[in-house]
């Protein structure tokens, strides 16, 4: 088990380990890939949770340089979860949302490791005829056995300027609970 920021990491390395009677609940997963990639997958996931009678995990990977401690991100913790918790509110309607941040090395490993095997994950992202990170990263999870929506993401309406405003006063009202993770990885085999 390893140690973690706030709270304890909940066993999630373990394979063989018995599910929980809240954990048998399905979850429609979202990797955060980039701010407007990850409206879109919240979106389409809202719309699968609500069909499924599901829930909706964000899983948020903030990838630490090996320059730095990993208990000192180049992002403040505090800055993602208030980026994550506004992004959240917009599919709360639907079902319920679970906010995951975890700090890591390694992206890809930390997202394989965190997900079930078998999961069903949603990535969000321009889609495009030579692909970029989101595709490559939707394969990639394609290629480790996990049922993958690729939602084509929509543009942020930039007319109105007090987006952030409202987004801010949703958080402070609607609270979205956010587990943050320590996963430790070594250097990645070259």
């Amino acid at each position: 088990m390893a140690p973690t920021i706030q709270g304890k990491l909940p066993e999630l390395f373990a394979w063989s380990r018995p599910v929980a009677i809240d954990e048998a609940k399905l979850e429609v997963n979202v990797v955060f890939t980039t701010l407007e990639g990850t409206l879109a997958a919240l979106k389409t996931a809202a719309s699968l949770a609500h069909d499924l009678n599901a829930r909706v995990r964000l899983l948020v990977h903030q990838t630490v340089p090996f320059a730095l401690p990993l208990e000192a991100p180049p992002v403040y913790v505090s800055f993602i979860e208030r980026r994550c918790r506004a992004l959240a509110i917009g599919c709360a309607w639907a079902s319920e949302v679970k906010v995951d941040v975890y700090l890591c090395r390694d992206r890809l490993r930390a997202v394989l490791q965190t997900l079930r095997s078998n999961a069903l994950v949603v990535v969000g992202g321009k889609r495009s005829w030579w692909p970029g990170a989101e595709q490559k990263l939707a394969r990639q999870l394609q290629h480790h056995g996990h049922r993958v929506i690729f939602a084509e993401r929509l543009g942020l309406d930039r007319s109105r300027p007090n987006e952030e405003d409202i987004l801010a006063g949703l958080v402070a009202q609607n609270p979205v609970p956010v587990f943050v993770g320590r996963c430790i990885y070594t250097r990645p085999p070259r």
